[in-house]
């Protein structure tokens, strides 16, 4: 049994693994839940909660010196310009992944904040 919360304003239908059981959870309802809706659950935005949610949802160590050599890739992406920008122009994961190499959410974060940081943004 796995505990999650629905942050979202919706109600989400969760199918589970095997796609014959489904069941819905209101928004930001709390429930405990058959381990097979987890999947579901997790990709539709609800979060891990109860006494399991820092193992189903463990904190990413972040490297500061692997953070400090993306947010210079990111520097000389973003001064490139064009389509390889977000909306927020932040360099898309997928642009990243080819300068660079396999990075975190948690690194990319990290590291456009220190390039806006720098920027005076």
């Amino acid at each position: 049994m796995k505990t999650i919360n629905n942050p979202t304003e919706q109600r989400l239908r969760l199918v589970s693994l095997a796609g014959d059981l489904v069941t819905f959870i209101q928004p930001g309802e709390t429930r405990t839940l058959r381990d097979e809706y987890f999947l579901s659950a997790m990709n539709q935005g609800c979060l891990p909660a109860g006494e399991d949610k820092d193992i189903d949802n463990p904190v990413t160590e972040i490297a500061e010196d692997r953070v400090a050599e993306l947010a210079e890739v990111m520097h000389t992406i973003i001064l490139e310009g064009g389509d390889v920008l977000t909306g927020s122009g932040c360099p898309k994961a997928s642009i990243l992944k080819e300068r660079f190499g396999e990075h975190t959410k948690e690194e990319r974060e990290a590291a456009f904040d220190k390039v806006q940081a720098e920027q005076g943004e």
